[in-house]
């Protein structure tokens, strides 16, 4: 089902430039950086979040090929999981109709929603949280408040979004990190239908 746009679309999710300003790296090796990036991207399917978190610039080929890429994350989803439901989990519009009756948070489709509908989740909860359907890793999430309810509506009415209440961390956890909610993350293999 994917698409080569939407395979290399997920590769340069972020922008080389972004990444590069933000690791507060010099402005002289940037050119040499971008061959390094199209290199590890063409051998080892490395995206630039890979390439910047992984520190690839600074590693040797042997090291390197032992990093699961997103080209490899990408194989291994498709091979696991040929006979699967992926779209459960790679779209999150999907995951939130299917298990509605499990998830302790209120949402909204972009698709099915107009802007009342935002107004009034906005006005119910304070602010939201905007998630591309299909993104990952938290790109392209943002903040929906009060103060940018019509410039958020117009960015989430041109993609596929969801919105959903912001969560907060609890006791200790709260503490240690105010600013993300930790998760438990549960991989299936589809192996043989079983």
């Amino acid at each position: 089902k994917h698409g080569i746009y939407s395979i290399v679309g997920q590769f340069f999710e972020k922008s080389f430039r972004e990444e590069f300003t933000r690791f507060g790296l010099s402005e002289k090796y940037y050119l040499s950086f971008w061959i390094k990036f199209i290199w590890d991207f063409s051998i080892y399917g490395a995206s630039v979040e890979d390439f910047f978190v992984y520190k690839f610039y600074e590693k040797k080929h042997y090291c390197k090929s032992n990093y699961v890429t997103l080209r490899n994350s990408i194989w291994m989803i498709h091979v696991l999981n040929k006979n699967g439901r992926r779209e459960l989990v790679e779209d999150k519009t999907i995951f939130i109709k299917e298990f509605k009756d499990y998830i302790s948070r209120e949402a909204l489709d972009s698709t099915k929603m107009n802007y009342q509908n935002l107004e009034e989740f906005i006005e119910k909860y304070g602010k939201a949280i905007a998630k591309p359907a299909g993104g990952f890793n938290g790109n392209g999430i943002f903040i929906i408040d009060k103060e940018n309810v019509q410039q958020s509506y117009n960015i989430i009415k041109k993609n596929k979004f969801v919105v959903e209440e912001v969560l907060q961390q609890d006791g200790i956890l709260r503490k240690l990190n105010p600013k993300t909610v930790n998760t438990i993350r549960v991989n299936v293999i589809n192996k043989g239908g079983g």
